[in-house]
């Protein structure tokens, strides 16, 4: 599998200047398989030329690998099915009405063509994440804990002081806040969770389990943190199902994935749409 992406090499075939513009030599020539569907050098630069080159180009490299790394199992589309049944609860009577918005045109075709290929990733980000430990922790610092946040600062200090007496956290945090977000509840928290930043960074100084000894202020916020845990391989499953949500690091996953299928642009039009694209980041060197 290590060179399924030389898509654009197997695609195009292009003259010898340095910014050559795509030619094709046989149309009906098979480029890629994957299952029992097979793809043309013609399908594939007709689908490459309309649109937004750069984003089409970017989601085919990522369709490739995908399905040349991770098969599509029943366990695949029981993660599928999950996400399925938790978009219904969210959307409940909006949910076929919010489908058709986006552009699917059955639940089954949000299911093959979304939430399938969202399980593959995640799946893709177990794997790198369990690969990549060390880096993943120093560079997001996961941590459990609970937090209670607050509009009014005398609130949060009867609340903070309760805790000391022996208080149950969540039980306080829930009984006396309207926060929507931070109520108490045992979460993961990381780099990138929305959270103002003197939180982060009691939570990446947190070493053990500790307590917030005086109330956090930000953005006429008071904030009351709990840390339960701070030794991530002591939660990887929750830290790998919170991560695998970060933008960042499934942007670097990607990038991962990218330089190992030996992802080459060789026209210099599709070129220049991904350098001055939204995707410029999965540009490979020329």
């Amino acid at each position: 599998m290590k060179k399924i992406l030389i898509l654009l090499t197997l695609v195009l075939t292009l003259a010898a200047c340095s910014d050559a513009v795509a030619k094709l030599s046989n149309p009906s020539e098979k480029v890629l398989q994957i299952g029992d569907t097979t793809i043309t050098k013609d399908q594939v630069f007709q689908f490459m030329i309309s649109g937004d080159t750069s984003t089409v180009i970017i989601n085919m490299a990522k369709n490739v690998i995908r399905n040349a790394k991770v098969e599509v199992t029943d366990e695949v589309r029981e993660m599928a099915q999950k996400d399925l049944v938790l978009m219904k609860d969210i959307l409940k009577d909006d949910f076929l009405l919010g489908l058709k918005s986006l552009g699917y045109t059955s639940e089954e075709d949000y299911v093959e063509r979304a939430l399938v290929p969202l399980a593959q990733q995640n799946v893709m980000m177990k794997t790198y994440i369990e690969a990549n430990l060390d880096f993943v922790v120093a560079t997001y610092y996961p941590r459990r804990a609970r937090i209670i946040e607050f509009a009014v600062e005398e609130d949060a200090k009867e609340v903070l002081a309760a805790i000391k007496a022996g208080g149950n956290t969540e039980e306080l945090g829930k009984a006396n806040t309207t926060s929507l977000d931070f109520f108490g509840q045992l979460a993961t928290y990381h780099r990138d969770s929305n959270l103002p930043a003197t939180v982060k960074t009691f939570l990446k100084d947190a070493n053990g389990p500790m307590l917030t000894q005086e109330l956090i202020s930000a953005n006429s916020k008071f904030y009351i943190v709990e840390v339960i845990e701070a030794v991530p391989s002591r939660f990887q499953e929750e830290m790998i199902t919170s991560l695998s949500a970060v933008s960042t690091l499934i942007d670097t996953m990607w990038l991962k994935e990218f330089t190992d299928a030996g992802f080459t642009i060789y026209d210099i039009n599709v070129y220049n749409a991904i350098k001055n694209g939204s995707q410029s980041k999965f540009l490979p060197s020329r």
